[in-house]
């Protein structure tokens, strides 16, 4: 199966106290190249190639897009999330 999780850049929007500057624009490319590499360690995933902003999963047949969902989750920590934002997930 294939599907495709897309993710953008933190921008002025997602700002608070916990997150007050934006990232250099060199560490989004930085941290993306972790998300994927992250994401390659979930057993169910065969390979993840990178599109622009988004990620194109290639799974195996036995994992639905709620489970995955579920798997992805962890990988995104606080601070990924200062460089990153989940924008969704869609079976392609």
């Amino acid at each position: 199966m294939i599907f495709i999780l897309n993710i953008r850049r933190v921008n002025e929007k997602d700002l608070s106290s916990s997150n007050p500057f934006l990232p250099e624009a060199d560490d989004y490319d930085m941290y993306l190249g972790a998300l994927r590499d992250d994401l390659t360690q979930i057993d169910e995933i065969i390979e993840v190639t990178q599109n622009d902003s988004s990620l194109c999963i290639e799974t195996s047949e036995s994992i639905s897009e709620e489970e995955l969902k579920k798997r992805i989750k962890p990988i995104f920590t606080e601070d990924l999330m200062k460089c990153l934002r989940y924008v969704s997930l869609v079976k392609s």
